[in-house]
């Protein structure tokens, strides 16, 4: 009875976890949607352009030198951090050194090349500043994305849902005195969204412990850093190919039928909260997912996990049938054309969170180069239908050719957990060079 009470006490930490994660989400949304809200009834269209061009360029570059080292970090720290927690504060610290040192240099030479970048790239010298500012929000933002990935590896996401809350939670009180006083403008406005990332991530130490930072290492930095930079190397390449397909759809609309795209970004807007679902068990499981060590505990986990994804997925179902009304109280009846639209989407995100958090198996495998095939083979089905549908169908085409993309990239995922799920018993896991020993499965 002691190993089903084990299970039972486990799913429903790891339900509470999701639930968790969830609720921080929804919060940073929110936050964030109100905060972008008063930016672009204050201030003037152009200076909102300048923004949103340095945030993009923000936005890119923090994901190439951060997004595939957290999941990393997270990945190999909660695997030892039950049973070695000496070795997994080693690789919470090695890691925060990478990606000061990584971060740092992108910012260096984001602000030393954004006057040319801005007169010989984008056209507009006046760029120079907000590109300066964007430099800062790259490491800024990054360090805050450490802050959660370290409570992600520990396992206490009521903190972090409280600090993934906060962050923006932070940008919008300033927001707010801001107008009250009359001084929100470009440059305030760029401090908010960018400068102030520096001061959050400081107070975060308030919500994540970092005696780690003080740690003894029982690696070197060299040793953990090849660990990580190799593992988290395919989980960038993966994120950048899925960020891609995520955005080809509206260029191509754009290119093919450019009075549609409002209508498809406001079912994309929608289609985005579903994937967010996704994105939360994935977060709420990564840790979990690291302590994964036999048959069994692979078995447990596929059940398990289908099991609370089918529940969601069941929960997200009425939305079909509601987009109707949802969407004209949301945006108003000028967007009924996108009702159509999101019921095409609508089975692409479905499919997604039945799939991908299985891929979680695959990072437990180290084999992260599973799961960017499974999102280069999405991205090539994508781009063959809006390449082939957009042209004749628009819209519907665009939107049929994301969800053909989603269905082929899941199909091979699905493939590749079962491939790696049957050798499983007779396979060891791959080497990590971060201890000498190497458990066998």
């Amino acid at each position: 009875m002691r190993p089903a009470r084990r299970n039972n006490s486990e799913r429903l930490n790891l339900f509470g976890s999701t639930v968790w994660v969830m609720v921080g989400n929804g919060a940073y949304l929110l936050f964030g949607f109100v905060a972008n809200l008063v930016i672009v009834r204050t201030i003037a269209a152009s200076d909102y352009g300048r923004l949103s061009v340095a945030l993009a360029i923000m936005t890119v570059l923090q994901e190439v030198v951060g997004g595939g080292l957290d999941v990393a970090m997270v990945r190999f720290a909660s695997q030892y951090w039950r049973t070695d927690p000496h070795m997994a504060n080693t690789v919470l610290r090695q890691s925060f050194w990478l990606k000061l040192i990584a971060n740092g240099v992108v910012t260096l030479l984001l602000w030393l090349l954004a006057p040319t970048l801005a007169v010989l790239v984008l056209g507009d010298a006046q760029l120079t500043g907000p590109l300066r500012w964007a430099a800062i929000g790259v490491i800024g933002t990054s360090l805050v994305n450490f802050q959660l990935a370290v409570m992600q590896a520990q396992e206490v996401f009521a903190r972090y849902a409280a600090y993934r809350a906060f962050a923006n939670g932070m940008k919008l009180l300033l927001l707010l005195v801001l107008v009250r006083t009359s001084t929100l403008n470009l440059a305030t406005a760029l401090f908010a969204s960018t400068g102030l990332a520096l001061a959050t991530y400081l107070m975060g130490y308030a919500f994540a412990p970092s005696k780690f930072l003080r740690a003894n290492p029982a690696s070197s930095l060299i040793q953990v850093g090849k660990t990580l930079l190799g593992f988290g190397g395919w989980v960038i390449a993966g994120n950048l190919l899925f960020n891609l397909y995520a955005r080809f759809d509206v260029l191509f609309l754009q290119r093919f039928a450019p009075a549609q795209v409002a209508s498809y970004s406001v079912a994309c807007g929608v289609v985005f909260l579903m994937d967010l679902t996704t994105f939360s068990v994935m977060t709420a499981l990564l840790p979990h997912s690291g302590r994964l060590a036999s048959t069994s505990d692979y078995s447990e986990y596929l059940r398990s996990t289908l099991l609370r994804c089918g529940l969601i997925a069941l929960v997200l179902t009425p939305l079909f049938l509601l987009a109707g009304p949802l969407l004209r109280l949301m945006f108003s009846s000028r967007y009924d054309s996108s009702v159509h639209i999101f019921r095409i989407l609508f089975w692409g995100p479905l499919v997604s969170l039945m799939v991908y958090p299985l891929s979680l198996i695959l990072y437990a495998r180290h084999k992260p180069s599973a799961v960017t095939l499974s999102n280069f083979v999405q991205f090539l089905f994508a781009i063959a239908g809006y390449v082939s549908l957009g042209p004749r169908f628009g819209s519907e085409g665009i939107a049929t050719s994301a969800v053909a993309g989603r269905f082929a990239g899941g199909a091979t995922l699905a493939l590749l957990v079962l491939r790696e799920l049957k050798h499983a018993a007779t396979l060891r896991p791959l080497p990590v060079a971060l201890k000498s020993e190497v458990p066998v499965v």
